[in-house]
């Protein structure tokens, strides 16, 4: 089941994200997600399925969707490798 620009752009806006920060939780550049919302590049399946996930995960939940998600957006934090 595809997904239209305008409907992408209407989930980031409802999860209140910029599109540098959606970008992020979905894996893609921000220029896609960009063109992905203005109809002139193919929303793929899997980041369908992961956006319609998300609004499912998040709907009704007290905290802030754009606060989990920006938190779900972070870079990993680096590991320090310990010596013996």
């Amino acid at each position: 089941m595809g997904m239209a620009g305008e409907e992408l752009r209407l989930y980031r806006t409802r999860f209140g994200l910029t599109q540098a920060a959606m970008a992020r939780v979905l894996g893609v550049h921000w220029n896609s997600l960009a063109r992905m919302e203005r109809g002139e590049m193919i929303i793929s399946e899997p980041v369908a399925r992961l956006v319609r996930l998300l609004i499912k995960a998040y709907r009704g939940r007290s905290v802030s969707v754009a606060r989990m998600l920006n938190d779900f957006a972070k870079p990993p934090a680096k590991r320090q490798h310990v010596r013996d």
